[in-house]
């Protein structure tokens, strides 16, 4: 008899991607809209392995080096009767000229999927992630220190309608999770879902939810363990041509099974989630969110995953905030606030938050973080564009005791000399100060590319 090899959860997702999309560009009728850039960019950095100032011979001397890297940044768009797709991301293999580390290949990309089956009836969603995560979140970020993941979610939801202003949907999703390196992350998931509808009216939405979650884990570790968990919340959501906004409120209880003997095997926690938009004026848009839940790093992949409005932006916005590739469940606490304005020739955006991550399993993960960031680009004739951007990041490890500061910097400019055809300019400067002084850094990166846009 022979054995049967399943696949790996790498190469499912990327079939699935590719089944996706084939699909939404060969079915005739369907709208697909599809941007994306192809380009060559060459990125010199005086510190590539960002390294710290010290004389531990652990380090050696702080190394330059050049990378250079075919690339290509998508954003595909389809809505049809059968099918709706957003996918977006990034793809490139880069080339170190002197060797300081191998070649290697990055990607971002992000896709969200339904298919109705039957429809306003029987819809079959497919979300994708794929990335590049640290291995060692205390470390700092470098080739060496980065590994693939890949997040799988897949399943039917079927809608019911007592009565013209109710909906009853049930839903159930598998979702696969996968790390390189990290292997207590990789795990098989199956979910359950329960929510009755009520439109208050044209613009209000009042819910019911209960949710249930059994999570196995592949490898047993001391930082996992399996684990099912139950949310029971309300939601009312609004949605008007001024801003829109939705708050949860519920609870969560989580048991774990084969606990540690010293540890708490049934943990409850009350869920809180509110987030909202006000649109200012026609060109002005205020957002906030107020977060107490339970989470993970399976959500904070969701959650990140490239969409097609980042791929629209004139500015890559700066993002300082990471979390560690782990099993673990955290108790966060957070809020956020930004304004962001766009007209035909400025865009601009401001954020600010405060979260803090309680992990249940292994406390040595538990951080505060602060942080700030903005981004400016300023079209000054059809052809060119200058812009700017910095974000400050102050996090605190509790039971490390160690504090981190981040810092970066950097402008912008692009120039299109034809319709299709351009060149980008980045200078950036990246810094780390640390109360543990091996993990401090300073870098300063050039990045010059080629570009063919449509």
């Amino acid at each position: 008899m022979t054995a049967t090899t399943l696949p790996r959860p790498a190469t499912i997702l990327r079939r699935s991607l590719s089944t996706v999309c084939l699909l939404a560009l060969s079915c005739p009728g369907f709208a697909v809209d599809l941007n994306y850039r192809i380009g060559l960019f060459a990125e010199h950095s005086d510190n590539i392995a960002r390294q710290p100032v010290t004389d531990d011979p652990a380090f050696g001397p702080i190394v330059s080096d050049t990378a250079i890297a075919p690339y290509i940044g998508f954003a595909l768009t389809q809505e049809g009767d059968l099918l709706s797709l957003q996918a977006a991301g990034d793809l490139e293999r880069r080339s170190y000229l002197d060797d300081s580390f191998a070649d290697e290949s990055r990607a971002r990309v992000g896709m969200r999927a339904a298919w109705r089956l039957l429809p306003e009836r029987l819809t079959w969603a497919l979300d994708g992630v794929l990335s590049d995560q640290p291995v060692n979140v205390f470390a700092v970020e470098q080739p060496d220190n980065l590994q693939r993941t890949r997040l799988l979610v897949t399943g039917p939801t079927l809608a019911l309608r007592p009565t013209s202003r109710t909906r009853l949907l049930l839903e159930a999703r598998y979702t696969n999770t996968d790390a390189e390196q990290t292997i207590d992350f990789n795990s098989d998931r199956w979910s359950a879902a329960a929510r009755g509808l009520w439109e208050l009216n044209s613009v209000s939405t009042l819910s019911f939810n209960a949710e249930y979650l059994d999570a196995q884990f592949d490898v047993a570790s001391s930082f996992n363990a399996d684990y099912q968990r139950q949310d029971v919340f309300a939601r009312y959501d609004r949605r008007s041509s001024r801003g829109d906004w939705s708050a949860d409120l519920g609870v969560t209880r989580v048991r774990f099974d084969d606990a540690d003997p010293d540890a708490v095997a049934d943990e409850t926690r009350p869920l809180l989630r509110v987030r909202g938009g006000l649109q200012l004026t026609e060109l002005t848009r205020l957002e906030a969110s107020l977060l107490r839940q339970f989470s993970d790093s399976s959500q904070y992949l969701l959650g990140s995953a490239p969409t097609v409005t980042d791929f629209e932006l004139p500015i890559g916005l700066p993002n300082l905030s990471t979390t560690a590739v782990s099993a673990d469940l955290y108790d966060e606490k957070s809020a956020s606030l930004g304004l962001a304005r766009r007209s035909d020739t400025v865009y601009m955006r401001m954020d600010a938050y405060v979260r803090r991550f309680g992990y249940e399993i292994n406390p040595e993960l538990d951080q505060d973080a602060n942080g700030l960031s903005v981004g400016i680009n300023r079209q000054i004739t059809p052809q060119f564009a200058v812009g700017a951007y910095a974000a400050r990041e102050w996090r605190d490890y509790i039971a490390l005791l160690r504090d981190d500061r981040e810092l970066r910097y950097g402008a912008t400019a692009d120039w299109r000399w034809s319709r299709r055809f351009g060149i980008s300019l980045d200078l950036s400067h990246n810094e780390r100060s640390s109360s543990d002084p091996l993990q401090g850094y300073d870098d300063n990166r050039v990045v010059l590319s080629i570009n063919y846009i449509r």
